[in-house]
């Protein structure tokens, strides 16, 4: 599902799992807040400890993903961008110069596939940094040939 501009290749955030991983996360809440409310009534002190500890690490991580990835998938915002300059991440706000690049494998995990970008120096991110393809709508594989392929060609 890219999107061609001026000689780069443009991915949007995918809408389908930043709307399946807010659900769940407002799922969560939803049970955190119950449990807060039975430790409330209950007048049990520990568990109204621990209840808001909960709460507030779902709201938290609920707000952070709802800003950080549904409202972009939302807006159609771009995740990913392959130019003849580089690689840029929306996703983790990084902007890597082909050749800068001295190696990429892609690998298929259990919840994720990720494409590991090794530098050919140490950066400010280290040297090596992991693009999670589960924010980036299109085929996971495909996402990766393309970018293995600009790499290639430009790196």
């Amino acid at each position: 599902m890219s999107q061609q501009k001026n000689n780069s290749i443009q991915y949007p955030y995918s809408k389908i799992y930043s709307v399946a991983i807010s659900i769940t996360f407002s799922i969560c809440l939803g049970i955190a807040i119950k449990f807060l409310i039975e430790c409330i009534r209950n007048n049990d002190i520990l568990g109204i400890s621990v209840a808001t500890v909960m709460n507030l690490f779902f709201l938290s991580a609920l707000t952070f993903i709802v800003i950080k990835y549904l409202l972009p998938a939302i807006k159609g915002k771009i995740a990913l961008e392959l130019n003849n300059e580089g690689l840029v991440s929306y996703v983790k706000n990084v902007v890597v110069p082909w050749n800068a690049i001295s190696d990429m494998e892609y690998s298929i995990g259990k919840s994720t596939s990720s494409i590991y970008i090794y530098f050919k120096w140490e950066t400010d991110q280290g040297s090596q940094i992991r693009i999670q393809l589960q924010w980036i709508k299109g085929n996971e594989g495909k996402i990766y040939d393309t970018v293995r392929s600009y790499f290639e060609r430009l790196g």
